[in-house]
C-alpha cells in the first residue's frame, strides 16, 4: 500500500511517499519561504520522480499538530482537497506522537516538544511499551518551566522547543535530561506515513469533511476577538 505522507506543523516541512516498510522517496523545505506553493511542488516532485501519480496513492497522512497554525492549516488543507479529489482516505497523525515514533522502543519516557511562541510550548510525555506507547502526559500547551518542573526521573526530549530550552530542563532536572540527536529531533513526513499504516491495517479511515487541525490553544486573532467582545 502506497501512502503520501505530508508534515507542516513545524519551520521544516516534509512529504514523503512509503510502500509498507519501504521509503520511496522524501522531500523537505522551509515553510518560512511560502507553505502552499513549497508543498504542491513538493508532492509533484517526489510523485514524478519516483513516476506515480496520485493514482497510485492508497491513502493520505498528514499531521494535524499541535504546531504552526498556518501550516497545519495549508497541510490539512492539501489533503482535504487531494482526497476529495481523489477519493483517497485521510489518516491523521498527531505531530507530537510522530517527533516520539522513532524512539518507541526507548528505556525511559519520551517527551516531545514543539515550539508554541509567547515563551509556550507544545508537549506530551509517553511511556514506550513493547513498540507502543502509552500516554503520561495529555497534549498540553505550557511554559517550558512548567514542563520540567512536571518531570520526574530521567526522560528523554525531543523537538525544535527541546532544543530551544535546553537549558532549562538541563537547570531543572540535570542529568535526567536526555535529548535527541538533532537529526531524529524534526518532524518527518516518514514518521507520520508510518503511523499512519499502521491505523490502516487496524480500523477504517475517519471522514475527511470533519477533520480539524489540533491547535490546543486559541490563535492570537482568536484572542483579540474574545477581548473586543
Amino acid at each position: 500500500m502506497t501512502v503520501l505522507a505530508i508534515e507542516t506543523s513545524t519551520r521544516l516541512g516534509a512529504v514523503a511517499l512509503i510502500n509498507g516498510n519501504e521509503l520511496i522517496a522524501e522531500a523537505r523545505f522551509c515553510l518560512q519561504t511560502g507553505h502552499s506553493a513549497r508543498l504542491m511542488s513538493s508532492i509533484d516532485m517526489i510523485l514524478g520522480n519516483s513516476g506515480l501519480s496520485m493514482r497510485d496513492v492508497h491513502a493520505i497522512a498528514v499531521s494535524i499538530g499541535p504546531g504552526s497554525f498556518t501550516g497545519l492549516r495549508v497541510g490539512l488543507g492539501t489533503a482535504k482537497g487531494l482526497s476529495f479529489s481523489s477519493g483517497i482516505p485521510i489518516w491523521p497523525v498527531s505531530t507530537l506522537e510522530a517527533l516520539a515514533f522513532p524512539f518507541a522502543h526507548s528505556s525511559m519516557p519520551v517527551c516531545p516538544v514543539v515550539e508554541a511562541r509567547k515563551n509556550e510550548v507544545y508537549a506530551a510525555l509517553y511511556q514506550p511499551v513493547n513498540g507502543e506507547f502509552r500516554t503520561i502526559l495529555d497534549e498540553c500547551a505550557m511554559t517550558p518551566d512548567e514542563l520540567a518542573a512536571s518531570l520526574n526521573g530521567p526522560v528523554l526530549l525531543m523537538g525544535d522547543g527541546a532544543a530551544k530550552y535546553r537549558s532549562i530542563f538541563e537547570s531543572s532536572i540535570g542529568g535526567n535530561a536526555h535529548f535527541a540527536p538533532g537529526v531524529l529531533s524534526v518532524a518527518s513526513a516518514v514518521w507520520v506515513g508510518a503511523i499512519a499504516l499502521r491505523r490502516f491495517a487496524a480500523s477504517p479511515a475517519p471522514n475527511a469533511a470533519t477533520l480539524a487541525p489540533r491547535y490546543i490553544k486559541a490563535s492570537e486573532a482568536e484572542v483579540r476577538w474574545k477581548k473586543q467582545k
